[in-house]
């Protein structure tokens, strides 16, 4: 029991990283995009 309520645990907050990770690349795209020299 306890190590089903560990995995389910380790597995919400896998897709907690993936998610971020995907809003993180999405939004270094977005500034790509946004800066034509590729700079900050």
């Amino acid at each position: 029991m306890i190590t089903d309520f560990y995995c389910l645990n380790l597995y919400k907050s896998g897709i907690m990283f993936l998610t971020i990770e995907m809003h993180l690349s999405f939004w270094r795209d977005q500034e790509k995009e946004d800066s034509e020299d590729g700079s900050f």
